[in-house]
């Protein structure tokens, strides 16, 4: 029995080997003629195609001794035919699925059918096709702008500091000759006085520009020089005794010059006919020595310049000329002593013009009680006078002192 079935079992494999030889070369006839009518350009098989497999993936004795079935000759087949378009069509037959037949021990069993086994479908290598690579664009170059240059900042000039103006050069004085007066013992007297066109007072020594010639230089002429002009004869400045011919009153770059030609002084003959006074005095100017403002003492001095009074003609001519302050509350107006006409008096055509100068002592009672706000309030004013009792008022300023002045608590 075992002889018998060695033998069926040997046909068996024979018949097998032939029919997969058999099914190997017509699967290469097809492909070959698939391939020609297909007209394919390419087709890619794999080189080196083994198989030592049976049809049921058992072991495959037989294919020890035939070797293995190298299909990389297809490829060249297939290249010397033309390649084929269809390559799916090729992929599909060999990606088949191959039939097996599952064998049943025992003799009386029938053959099953043969099971197919699938075979994952490969997917198709992509063909290739070489696309050349563009050449790199250059890229452009980007011009820059260019660049905006920023307008300079304008450094602020450092704003110069204003010169302080100068002080005028003074106008010169002038002096004048009032008239001359001829003396019984063979001598003259020349009367002289002067005009300072300046606001403020000049001051000239004895010397080369203040001197008489010929003589002595020194002749009590004044040597501080009052703004305005003095008064006329017969209340000229100065009065100097010369002999024949002349005497010259040298003042800075201007002379006056006395001789027995000169204008003679004469007296008046009668009075002028009186005229009423009818406009009061005007008062003008004043320079504190103590400008207006707080103080920080008790008692003061000030000293007041330049305080002009004008009496429009016709003038009786002026009584006095006062300052006078009150401290706010406390007290009624305190006169100073009147002040002296420095320059100045009855003008040719009746009226009266002079410049005054005086001081005024300004105080707060140690026994008045400090004002609420603590500081005493002092206002100060000028006040003239004519002869007919007309008066004018100028305000001056004001000053305080400290609350600390008046009667202290306890």
């Amino acid at each position: 029995m075992s002889g018998v079935k060695f033998g069926r079992h040997t046909g068996n494999w024979l018949t097998r080997v032939l029919g997969i030889f058999l099914v190997t070369v017509l699967l290469l006839v097809l492909m070959v003629l698939t391939l020609r009518a297909a007209g394919a350009e390419q087709f890619g098989l794999i080189a080196d195609l083994n198989s030592k497999l049976k049809a049921n993936y058992g072991i495959d004795l037989f294919a020890d001794s035939l070797g293995s079935l190298n299909l990389s000759l297809i490829a060249d087949v297939f290249k010397s035919e033309g390649q084929p378009k269809g390559s799916n069509d090729v992929g599909q037959i060999l990606n088949a699925p191959v039939p097996t037949i599952t064998p049943i021990n025992g003799d009386d069993r029938t053959p099953q059918a043969p099971t197919e086994t699938s075979v994952p479908t490969n997917t198709p290598s992509p063909t290739f096709t070489f696309t050349p690579s563009p050449s790199p664009t250059s890229t452009p170059t980007a011009t820059p702008e260019p660049s905006k240059t920023p307008t300079p900042t304008k450094t602020p000039q450092p704003t110069s500091t204003p010169k302080p103006t100068s002080t005028p050069s003074p106008q010169p004085i002038r002096p004048i000759l009032e008239c001359v007066e001829y003396n019984h013992d063979g001598t003259f007297t020349a009367h002289f006085g002067y005009k300072n066109p300046n606001s403020f007072p000049i001051d000239i020594g004895i010397g080369p520009n203040n001197y008489f010639e010929p003589g002595l230089d020194d002749q009590d002429q004044p040597t501080i020089f009052e703004p305005g002009r003095t008064s006329p004869y017969p209340n000229a400045e100065l009065s100097v005794i010369f002999r024949d011919p002349e005497i010259i009153w040298l003042l800075g770059d201007k002379a006056a010059v006395a001789s027995p030609e000169s204008t003679p002084c004469e007296l008046p003959t009668a009075e002028p006919t009186p005229q009423e006074d009818v406009d009061a005095p005007i008062l003008s100017g004043g320079v504190l020595a103590s400008p207006p403002g707080d103080l920080t003492v008790c008692e003061i001095d000030v000293a007041i310049t330049d305080l002009e009074v004008l009496d429009p003609a016709w003038s009786s001519g002026i009584e006095f000329v006062k300052v006078k302050y009150l401290v706010e509350g406390y007290s009624g107006y305190i006169y100073s002593d009147p002040f002296i006409l420095k320059s100045g008096g009855p003008t040719g055509d009746g009226g009266w013009l002079g410049c005054y100068a005086g001081t005024i002592h300004i105080e707060i009672d140690p026994a008045w009680i400090p004002p609420a706000e603590g500081d005493f309030l002092i206002k100060l004013h000028a006040k003239a006078r004519d002869n007919v009792g007309l008066e004018d008022y100028l305000w001056l300023g004001e000053y305080t002192m400290p609350a600390s002045c008046g009667a202290q608590s306890p």
